[in-house]
């Protein structure tokens, strides 16, 4: 599937992009309404231009699950790549956390992400 452009938009309910969902471009959720949960456990999010998923200024009324995605977004750099393996992985933690703190407004330092945080007053 190509990627999808639901900025602005206003979803009555859930938005399941789970279980199989593959976007081959970006998928941009950015000053959205989500008046149930957003679901992406085992969605796959690709985008060779940029990032894969973003929600900036988002409003998600229900929980964000973001259990076993794959997100796979290009950062420019003239550098090579190097150091450890697997290097793509370690930027998955921080951008998860800076995607619910710009949905959301809390800032999580620890992972799995627990919902009932994500519900507490600011």
């Amino acid at each position: 599937m190509a990627g999808i452009r639901g900025s602005g938009a206003k979803f009555a309910g859930s938005v399941f992009l789970q279980d199989g969902f593959v976007a081959e471009d970006a998928v941009l959720l950015d000053w959205a309404y989500i008046s149930g949960s957003l679901n992406c456990t085992n969605g796959k999010f690709t985008n060779p231009q940029g990032a894969a998923l973003s929600c900036r200024g988002a409003t998600i009324a229900g929980d964000v699950l973001l259990q076993a995605v794959v997100s796979e977004g290009i950062v420019k750099s003239s550098e090579p790549p190097g150091g450890m393996g697997e290097t793509g992985t370690s930027a998955i933690v921080p951008a998860i956390g800076n995607a619910i703190f710009a949905a959301t407004g809390k800032r999580l330092r620890k992972m799995p992400v627990d919902s009932s945080v994500l519900r507490q007053p600011a």
